[in-house]
C-alpha cells in the first residue's frame, strides 16, 4: 500500500504534536483543562514539576541510553550484520548487554561510581569508533530521516499523560498496584540495601533478592549514579518509561514491515494508550523491559535477513534477557516464540522462490543496513530453535550459579521440594507456593474476562462500577466488564491478516503466541492481570494490521477522511478512558490540619 502523501512543510504536524503533549501532561497534571488552585502556585508546581524531574534525570537518561547503544553495536554486527531494523536490534541488545554488565559487577561487589559510568563511557566509545566511518556519519543525516506518519499525534497525549506519573512519587499513584507497593518492598529496596552492603547479596529477609532482579541492577546503577536509590527514584521511572516508548516503536517496526508507517506507528499508540502500560511503565518495574526485548525478538524472529546461526544467537540472548528481567517471561516470551519457530512460522525461509520478502513496501527513507559479503546460510527451523534455546540458558546462567551459591537451589525460592529449601523452613517453602500457586484452569477461566478481556487496564470501555478491593484482590479497577475495544481490534485485525497473504506469517504467529501466553497464565501463574501484559504484543500487532486493512478497503472507496476519524475516534476514546482511569488510581491525601 502506498503511504498517504502529507504536506512537505512539516511545520503544522510539528506544532500540532508539541500542543497534544503539552496538553496530554497539562490535563493530567491539572485533572482536566483548567489549571487545579492557583494558577501561579499550585498548578505550575504541579506542571513544571514534572517537567523538572525530566529535565534533572535527562543528563544520566542519554548517558544509558548511548552507552546501551553503544555496547549493543558489536553483536549486533557479529550476529546479525544484514538486520533490516539494525538500529531496534542493536538497541535492544545494547540494553541486556550493559544490565548485564551492572549485573555482574553488582554480584562481585565492583558497581561503583567508576564502573557505572565506566559503562557508559565504554559504549559511548564504541560510539565514537563507529562515526569515525564517514558513510556511517551520513547514514544519521536529518536529511536520512523518516518522515513520521499522522498517527503519530494519536499517541502524544498519552506520552503527556506518562511523563507526569513517572514525576509522582511512589505510593501516590495506582491503586490497582496498592499504590506500587512492590517498588518500596523489593524493586528498590532490595536496591537499596544492596548498595548498603557493597554488592549484590542474598537477603534472608526478603525472598524477592533471590529473583534475577536484573533490571533491577541497571536501577543500582543509577542509584550509584545519584550517589543514592533515593535521589535516583525518579530517574528509575522515567527509564522504565522510556522502555515503554522503545517497545512500543520496535511494535511499530515489526508491523509496519508488513504493511505501511502508519499502520504500524498506529499499533505502536495503541501499546501506549493501554492503562497496564502507563501504570507498570511510570513505576520501577520490569514489565516494560519485558515488552522491549520481547518485541525486539520478534523483530528478529520475522526477518528474512536474520534467518542464520547469528540471527538464532541474537534471538537467544534477547530471550535470556526476557527472562532475566521476569521469570514470568519463560511461558510469556520464551516458550511461545519456540512454538512459533517449531511451527515453522517465521521470516523468509518458507518464501516462495523469487517471490518478494514482505518487509520490501518501505519508503525511500526508511532506515536501510548495508548488505554484508559472507552472510550466513539460512538456518532451518530446529537447528535455528536448539542454537537459540542454547545461547537463551547461556544467558540465564548466571542467575542460576549465583542461586545455586546463595542456597543450593538454582531456581530458589521456586522447586524447594526438589532441590532443596535454601535457608527457609518448610512452612516458608508451602506459604510461598499458597502465595504462587495456579489457581486451576477453571478458575482461571472465570477469572479471565475481568482480568484481561473485559479489564480495563486492557482497553476495555465503558463498563459498571467495581464491587471494591480485598487484601486478596487488590487489582481492581473502579468500572469493570467493560466493552473490550482493544480486544475486538485486535482480533479482528489477527483474522483478517490472516486471510491476506503478505502478513499471513505474522498473524499466524501472532495467534500461536498469544494462545501460549493465555495457556500459561491459566496454568503457571496465580492469576493477576499484571501478569498479562505481555499479550499486549501480539495484541497490538493485531491492531496495526486492522489499521491497514480498514485504510485499504476505504481507500479503494475514495474516502481515506472517514477511516482516519474513525481510527481516531477509536484511539480518542481509549485514550479519555486512559486519563480517567489515571485519575481514579491516585491515592487522596487529607491535609491533617484541616
Amino acid at each position: 500500500m502506498q503511504e498517504s502523501v502529507r504536506p512537505r512543510n512539516q511545520l503544522i504536524p510539528a506544532l500540532g504534536a508539541i500542543v497534544l503533549l503539552i496538553g496530554g501532561a497539562w490535563i493530567a497534571s491539572q485533572g482536566g483543562l483548567t489549571a487545579a488552585g492557583n494558577f501561579t502556585s499550585e498548578a505550575s508546581s504541579k506542571f513544571f514539576g514534572a517537567w523538572f524531574q525530566l529535565v534533572s534525570s535527562l543528563p544520566v537518561l542519554i548517558c544509558l541510553w548511548i552507552g546501551a547503544i553503544g555496547l549493543g553495536a558489536p553483536f549486533r554486527l557479529w550476529l546479525v550484520p544484514n538486520a533490516k531494523h539494525w538500529l531496534i536490534v542493536q538497541a535492544g541488545c545494547g540494553w541486556g548487554v550493559l544490565l548485564m554488565l551492572d549485573w555482574l559487577a553488582a554480584w562481585f561487589g565492583l558497581l561503583n561510581s567508576w564502573t557505572a559510568w565506566g559503562f557508559c563511557g565504554l559504549g559511548l566509545a564504541v560510539w565514537t569508533y563507529y562515526f569515525a566511518d564517514p558513510q556511517q556519519r551520513q547514514r544519521w543525516h536529518p536529511d536520512n530521516w523518516p518522515s513520521p506518519p499522522w498517527t503519530l499525534l494519536l499517541g502524544l497525549p498519552a506520552v503527556g499523560l506518562l511523563l507526569i506519573v513517572c514525576a509522582c512519587p511512589p505510593s501516590t499513584l495506582w491503586a490497582v498496584e496498592a499504590f506500587g507497593y512492590d517498588v518500596t518492598s523489593y524493586h528498590l529496596q532490595v536496591v537499596r540495601e544492596w548498595m548498603q552492603q557493597g554488592g549484590m547479596v542474598s537477603l534472608e529477609h526478603n525472598v524477592y533478592s533471590h529473583l534475577p532482579l536484573f533490571n533491577e541492577a541497571g536501577y543500582m546503577q543509577i542509584g550509584v549514579m545519584a550517589d543514592s536509590v533515593y535521589a535516583g527514584i525518579y530517574t528509575t521511572q522515567f527509564l522504565h518509561a522510556s522502555m515503554a516508548l522503545f517497545a512500543a516503536v520496535a511494535v511499530a517496526k515489526l508491523v509496519s514491515s508488513f504493511t505501511s508507517r502508519a499502520a504500524g506507528v498506529f499499533g505502536g499508540v495503541m501499546l501506549l494508550v493501554l492503562p497496564w502500560t502507563i501504570i507498570t511503565g511510570s513505576l520501577a518495574y520490569n514489565e516494560m523491559f519485558v515488552l522491549a526485548f520481547g518485541a525486539t525478538a520478534l523483530l528478529v524472529l520475522f526477518d528474512e535477513h536474520t534467518d542464520t546461526r547469528g540471527g538464532a544467537g541474537m534471538l537467544g540472548l534477547l530471550i535470556g534477557f526476557a527472562v532475566l528481567s521476569k521469570l514470568t517471561s519463560l511461558g510469556m516470551i520464551a516458550v511461545p516464540i519456540g512454538v512459533v519457530l517449531l511451527t515453522r512460522v517465521r521470516s523468509g525461509t518458507s518464501e516462495p522462490a523469487g517471490e518478494k520478502p514482505a518487509s520490501t513496501n518501505e519508503s525511500p527513507n526508511e532506515e536501510r543496513t548495508p548488505q554484508v559479503k559472507g552472510a550466513q546460510r539460512p538456518l532451518r527451523p530446529l537447528p535455528y530453535l536448539g542454537l537459540a534455546v542454547l545461547v537463551a540458558v547461556l544467558t540465564i546462567s548466571p542467575f542460576l550459579v549465583r542461586n545455586t551459591l546463595w542456597t543450593g537451589n538454582p531456581v530458589f525460592p521456586f522447586a524447594t521440594g526438589v532441590f532443596g529449601l535454601g535457608h527457609w523452613e518448610q512452612d516458608n517453602a508451602d506459604r510461598w507456593q499458597q502465595g504462587h500457586a495456579s489457581k486451576g484452569v477453571g478458575a482461571g477461566l472465570t477469572d479471565l474476562p475481568r482480568q484481561w478481556l473485559l479489564n480495563r487496564g486492557y482497553g476495555a470501555v465503558f463498563g459498571r462500577q467495581s464491587t471494591g478491593r480485598q487484601a486478596t484482590d487488590m487489582a481492581r479497577f473502579d468500572a469493570e466488564y467493560g466493552v473490550p475495544l482493544f480486544w475486538v481490534m485486535a482480533f479482528v485485525g489477527i483474522a483478517l491478516g490472516v486471510r491476506e497473504k503478505k502478513p499471513r506469517r505474522l498473524m499466524i504467529g501472532m495467534l500461536i503466541m498469544l494462545g501460549c501466553q493465555l495457556l500459561f497464565w491459566l496454568l503457571a501463574t496465580h492469576h493477576q492481570s499484571r501478569f498479562l501484559v505481555p499479550t499486549l504484543l501480539p495484541g497490538c500487532v493485531g491492531a496495526g494490521l486492522l489499521f491497514h486493512r480498514t485504510s485499504q478497503w476505504f481507500d479503494q472507496r475514495g474516502k481515506p477522511i472517514v477511516h482516519d476519524l474513525l481510527a481516531s475516534a477509536a484511539v480518542l476514546l481509549m485514550t479519555m478512558s486512559l486519563f480517567s482511569t489515571a485519575w481514579s488510581q491516585a491515592r487522596q491525601v487529607i491535609d491533617p490540619s484541616t
